[in-house]
């Protein structure tokens, strides 16, 4: 009989080097989130375009890892 071993990712021992589980998607997302809301701060504190373009950004990439959260993994 085949042994399948399953292997829990542990975030916290290795940020670096995200695995691709759902945890690691996750904490990518909150850490997203985190910047996203930053650089939206800075844009109405300063009113810059240059802030208002680094804020687009970090919407585009929070908008981009919800996409992967709701896709199913297949493999």
């Amino acid at each position: 009989m085949m042994e399948r071993q399953v292997v829990i990712c542990s975030p916290q021992g290795r940020p670096e080097s995200p695995c691709g589980c759902y945890a690691c998607r996750l904490r990518r997302l909150l850490d997203a989130v985190a910047e996203m809301r930053h650089a939206q701060q800075e844009y109405f504190r300063t009113r810059s375009q240059s802030a208002l373009d680094i804020a687009r950004r970090a919407e585009r990439r929070v908008d981009k890892l919800m996409a992967e959260m709701c896709e199913p993994q297949l493999f």
